[in-house]
């Protein structure tokens, strides 16, 4: 049990400051490609712990919303 507090503990405790540190990645252009792999490199870590039944939920979602996105980019003049 103190494994497991201290696990989640640290686990909130990273979170917010991975925010702040995303945030000055997409304020800045240059930074853009930072922020990409970060959230990539996150997504594919939690995923990862979802196992067969919610990675299956979350493919689809995932797929509708990256087919929404390039929608929206695509049709926008930029």
């Amino acid at each position: 049990m103190r494994e497991l507090t201290k696990s989640m503990l640290s686990f909130s405790w990273a979170v917010p400051f991975y925010g702040m540190r995303q945030a000055i990645h997409l304020a800045l252009p240059q930074e853009w490609n930072k922020a990409t792999n970060s959230f990539n490199a996150v997504t594919a870590a939690a995923t990862d712990e979802l196992g067969e039944a919610f990675q299956s939920v979350f493919d689809a979602g995932d797929r509708l919303q990256r087919s929404m996105v390039d929608t929206m980019f695509g049709s926008m003049s930029l």
